[in-house]
């Protein structure tokens, strides 16, 4: 009897032994399986960085080449006709804007980083920054045809934000629909009540995006077309920024695209509590 139960402790030492091997094997595989996971994001974190500072030297280089270019031309005094002259400066006042809007975008995002981004809010209202952001690009817009037709709420409630933050936003989002159109394309810019939210929409029937990219779409540094000869400018941080402007204002943004029928862009912000 005792040989008996001797065996017996033996075998469930050996099953417990069996089950614990069996334990270390599945938690060695689920680290290395981590592990790989984690490599290939650090992987792709040096591939997305490495395709944005190629991107954002082609950004600044080509305005700078284009401002030096122009300047030189009229400075040479060879430009006597005023209506070209009043071209050319406004192709350099352009591509200014464009260096500014870069660099700013830059300084927000190593604000983000280390976290001395804020925003400052007070009481604002969307349909006038809504009109505000459209005549900004008004001249963007036209230079494409692209008609921008604006389906605003009447008597939307106000809210409680950081005025040029929505702004930026907004301008960002109708800047990528115009970008992104042919020319003679429409764009809609909309903005009604829901529930306790504002809901913004600004569609476009561009280019659209691939179903895969719509979730990494407002990830840091990603771009749909990466490459530095793609035909769309940009660095891959404006939606990043976007993203990272709504969410602290306790609202949301998403996106819904199908490739070659356009996308539509949303956003959320909550509206002013009663006091």
């Amino acid at each position: 009897m005792d040989e008996l139960l001797l065996v017996v402790q033996r075998l469930i030492k050996k099953q417990q032994l069996v089950f614990e091997n069996r334990r270390l094997f599945d938690e060695t595989r689920q680290e290395l399986a981590d592990r790989k996971k984690m490599e290939d994001k650090l992987l792709e974190v040096d591939r997305l960085k490495g395709e944005f500072i190629a991107n954002t030297s082609h950004e600044l280089r080509t305005p700078l080449q284009s401002i030096i270019g122009f300047t030189k031309l009229l400075l040479s005094g060879r430009v006597s006709d005023p209506q070209k002259q009043d071209e050319f400066l406004k192709i350099i006042e352009g591509q200014g804007e464009h260096l500014v809007m870069l660099i700013d975008d830059l300084i927000d995002v190593q604000r983000l980083e280390s976290g001395r981004f804020h925003v400052d809010k007070s009481d604002i209202r969307i349909d006038e920054i809504i009109a505000d952001a459209v005549h900004e690009l008004s001249r963007l817009a036209s230079e494409k045809h692209i008609e921008i037709d604006m389906e605003v709420a009447v008597s939307l409630p106000d809210m409680e934000a950081d005025s040029m933050r929505i702004k930026q936003v907004v301008v960002n989002l109708l800047s990528n629909a115009i970008k992104f159109s042919e020319d003679g394309g429409k764009i809609w810019l909309k903005a009604a009540q829901q529930k306790g939210n504002i809901l913004v929409q600004v569609m476009d029937e561009g280019i659209g995006i691939p179903k895969a990219a719509t979730h990494r779409i407002f990830d840091r540094f990603h771009q749909v077309d990466g490459s530095p000869t793609r035909k769309a400018q940009g660095t891959g941080l404006g939606l990043y920024i976007v993203k990272q402007i709504v969410k602290a204002h306790g609202g949301r943004v998403w996106v819904e695209s199908d490739v070659g029928k356009g996308s539509t862009f949303y956003f959320t912000l909550p509206v002013k509590s009663p006091s």
